[in-house]
């Protein structure tokens, strides 16, 4: 019996905390940056990232 309620209370602490990390909200788009006109084997080129980041409103 006791068991039981450790295990429901221990399920209840987890569903409420995913619940909180779901409501967090929001999510990111991430793309590459175009690669310079020639890339070859061995040769080091840079490459850049935009991040956009997408908020959730809650009405």
């Amino acid at each position: 019996m006791m068991t039981r309620k450790i295990g429901l209370l221990l399920l209840t602490v987890l569903l409420l905390a995913t619940a909180t990390a779901a409501l967090a909200g929001g999510w990111a788009i991430i793309t590459l940056d175009a690669p310079p006109g020639e890339i070859r084997a061995g040769e080091a080129w840079m490459v850049g990232f935009p991040v956009v980041r997408l908020a959730l409103i809650h009405i």
